[in-house]
């Protein structure tokens, strides 16, 4: 039942939007023309003349949908001056001054000032309610936690040896937590056999030094 009044809100806001400006307009002009049995007052006449000017316009354009809002304010200032002017000094309330008419006329356009014109021909108004968009989940909606960076390691002390062009120091690699990360590549460790052939050879080194070295005491004693 909701839904169904909803879908038909602007098609109803366009019928009261019609017959409100239409009474309006008909009364301006039984006060402007003197039809259907009006009065008609003098031109120029303050506040009578200008009041029916108002009602005349204001109404045509609230019942055709043209300038909904800006007609539908000045017809609510207009009825607002008569009943606070007029009407308001013989009386505190409406019943008692006759100002029914002027508070109900106010009050109506002063609405569709905020509504706008509802569904019609002019309005640019289809009709149609908007669609309300489906409830998204709470899971759908809500961000994934991302997971946080890998801390950055301290830029190290530059290293001797080999030197990669363009950059003082060992080639460096960036890392996604902001640090540098130092490719070091470890010297492959000897074979057991060739440590001890290097020792051998240490050792043998070390040996024909200290033969020498007696031979040369040996000469020096001979002397």
């Amino acid at each position: 039942m909701s839904t169904r009044l909803n879908g038909a809100q602007p098609y109803a806001l366009g019928l009261f939007r019609f017959v409100i400006g239409l009474i309006f307009a008909i009364h301006g002009a039984s006060s402007l023309f003197g039809l259907f049995g009006g009065r008609e007052p003098e031109v120029g006449a303050w506040p009578g003349w200008y009041a029916a000017l108002i009602q005349l316009v204001c109404g045509t354009l609230v019942a055709l949908g043209l300038g909904t809002r800006i007609a539908a304010f000045l017809a609510s200032g207009s009825m607002a001056y008569a009943y606070f002017v007029v009407h308001q000094p013989e009386a505190l309330t409406p019943v008692g001054n006759g100002g029914e008419a002027s508070a109900l006329f106010c009050w109506a356009f002063l609405l569709l000032v905020f509504t706008g014109p509802g569904a019609g021909p002019w309005t640019g108004s289809s009709g149609h309610a908007p669609s309300a968009a489906p409830p998204r989940s709470p899971t759908a909606s809500a961000p994934r936690p991302s997971r946080p960076d890998p801390p950055g390691l301290p830029d190290p002390p530059d290293l001797p040896g080999p030197r990669h062009p363009g950059t003082p120091g060992r080639p460096r690699r960036s890392r996604p937590g902001g640090g540098v990360q130092v490719t070091v590549r470890p010297a492959p460790a000897p074979a057991p056999r060739a440590r001890a052939r290097a020792r051998g050879s240490r050792l043998t080194a070390h040996g024909s030094r200290l033969t020498a070295h007696g031979s040369r005491l040996t000469t020096r004693t001979a002397r």
